[in-house]
């Protein structure tokens, strides 16, 4: 053991100097361990200098996370990593400036000092100052925002961005917004990324980021700020990847966990997301998709959403794309389904809803958002496109911010999470399908749901990965300290517990589905409108449940 230790200080020493001869002599490595007695001389001829004479250390000409205020920097690597790999970390731009090791991270195997967060001291000096910072390691992807945060907001803001993964790291010019909306209050801020040739530039540019993907013109990083298992946002998206096709438009996203660091300080863990390109996506469904179709986000009481300047109450369309020429008519793709939603006419209803909606994708959505307690992605978080290309339209759902998920507050949808999510346009439906053309559909599509993506084993395999990627990498604990949270380990608990309650409930809902004769009680709501407005104040019990009003 000490034969190999002494062979990789040899290693180390050996890159060192190599490092400073092929590069700049002002850009020295971080040299191994030096005795403590030889430290103590050298602090002996020199004073302790007032600022930290290291505030940037690069790998690859990367700079690593840095937190000012506690003077730490932060260095990924392999999180699975059983040796330790070769570091070249370099100070740049500091005049006659060495650095060593004066704690031996060597002695420490690399899954203990990520998992305990430990802290290495390194001495810095030079001719006349002395000075530490702390180096820990990190198992988790970080990415690094450097850019005037004063001009922050909703507008672009040109910056440098940093993404390191494992032995990977990247630097490129970007631009960054804040993002979102209840969490625009919250200081751990949710942001978007955008890549570009330069630091003003305007055009986005593809680019390969560590974890994600090799052409990523965008990115967004999820705060999670009301979730503290961490869990819940990652978790939905992996569900819901699993549930589609591989190749089907507007399916699975990359995600992963990072640590974010803006202009040197510590901002906690993220869920780092690579968004929908609406384009893109439409053009995986055929060119002529982009010279034909739109795509709505439904929201909450937006003011905009029809330019007669009708509103149906509680729903809101926001436009994300229109096709060319059709800028003029921007809610003309969604004609057909505001008449489906306002209809009151049972026969008309059902015979517009067959038409005009894509069962498949409505099903499936539904589905989850009843398995996994989607209480945010009925009336809002929900994407509609308008699918024009077969002559007539059809309207296409998927999801999108799903945090509200998997049991996150009890007074959703009440402390046994035994309530059925109220889905008016699709709940009519089934009720009115009594001769049942869709019903036996439902308990089909669940069933392949229960069979893989919503069965125990699958969502309790993923939870265990992410409590490993959290916990081991050190994560969740500075997440925890950074936000006032304690020393808070992930735990997949709390969802465990709703899931043990709620998929038997929704196994027994579907099942009453089934094998139902005639209208379905249950689910029919004869003031259709009021209902739809409240839909997040009042849920709806479940045959043979005692009614509870919710919580708003």
């Amino acid at each position: 053991m000490r034969v190999r230790l002494l062979m990789l200080s040899l290693f180390l020493a050996a890159a060192a100097g190599l490092t400073v001869f092929f590069f700049s002599p002002y850009a020295p490595v971080i040299e191994p361990l030096r005795p403590i007695e030889e430290i103590w001389d050298l602090e002996d001829a020199r004073q302790e200098s007032a600022a930290a004479l290291v505030t940037r250390l690069e790998r690859d000409g990367v700079p690593l996370g840095y937190d000012e205020e506690s003077n730490t920097f932060y260095c990924p690597i392999p999180l699975d990593s059983v040796e330790w790999p070769a570091l070249s970390l370099r100070a740049p731009g500091v005049p006659g400036l060495h650095m060593c090791f004066a704690d031996d991270y060597l002695y420490d195997s690399p899954a203990d000092a990520m998992a305990g967060g430990v802290a290495y001291q390194v001495f810095a000096y030079t001719d006349k100052e002395f000075s530490y910072f702390s180096l820990v390691f990190t198992g988790m992807t970080q990415v690094c925002l450097f850019g005037d945060e004063s001009l922050f907001g909703d507008d672009d803001v040109p910056i440098e961005a940093a993404v390191a993964g494992g032995d990977r790291s990247v630097f490129y010019s970007a631009r960054t917004h804040y993002r979102g909306g209840v969490t625009r209050a919250s200081p751990k801020h949710n942001y978007r990324l955008e890549f570009t040739g330069k630091s003003n530039g305007k055009k986005k540019i593809p680019r390969d980021i560590p974890g994600i993907g090799e052409s990523v013109k965008n990115l967004i990083l999820i705060p999670m700020v009301y979730d503290r298992t961490l869990m819940r946002d990652r978790l939905s998206w992996d569900v819901y990847a699993d549930s589609i096709p591989e190749d089907e438009p507007f399916g699975k996203r990359a995600v992963q966990y990072a640590e974010l660091f803006v202009n040197d300080s510590y901002q906690g863990v993220y869920l780092m997301l690579e968004p929908f390109d609406y384009t893109e996506e439409l053009l995986r469904a055929g060119e002529k998709h982009t010279e034909t179709d739109y795509v709505y986000r439904v929201g909450l009481q937006r003011r905009k959403p029809w330019t007669d300047g009708a509103y149906f109450p509680g729903r809101g369309f926001a436009l994300y794309y229109t096709p060319p020429g059709a800028e003029d008519h921007p809610f003309e793709g969604l004609s057909d389904y505001r008449d489906l939603i306002g209809e009151t006419d049972d026969g008309a209803f059902w015979e517009k809803a067959l038409e005009r909606l894509d069962l498949t994708s409505m099903i499936r959505h539904m589905l989850l958002v009843q398995g996994g307690g989607y209480t945010d992605n009925v009336l809002n978080n929900l994407y509609i496109w308008a699918d024009k290309t077969s002559g007539k339209t059809v309207y296409r759902f998927f999801p999108w911010d799903m945090d509200a998920t998997w049991g996150d507050r009890e007074n959703r949808i009440g402390p046994e999470f035994d309530y059925w999510i109220y889905f008016p346009t699709l709940d009519r439906l089934i009720d009115l399908d009594t001769e049942g053309s869709i019903r036996p559909l439902i308990v089909q599509e669940w069933q392949r749901l229960r069979a893989h993506t919503l069965s125990e084993s699958f969502i309790e395999e993923r939870l265990m990965q992410y409590v490993h990627e959290l916990n081991d990498s050190g994560a969740a604990q500075r997440n925890g300290e950074r936000w006032d949270f304690g020393v808070v380990l992930a735990d997949a608990e709390p969802i465990l517990t709703f899931l043990s309650v709620r998929l038997p409930l929704i196994d027994e809902a579907v099942s009453a589905i089934g094998n139902a004769q005639g209208r379905i009680e249950w689910l029919q709501y004869s003031d259709y409108e009021n209902k739809s407005r409240q839909m997040k104040r009042e849920w709806f019990a479940l045959p043979q449940q005692e009614d509870t009003e919710g919580a708003p």
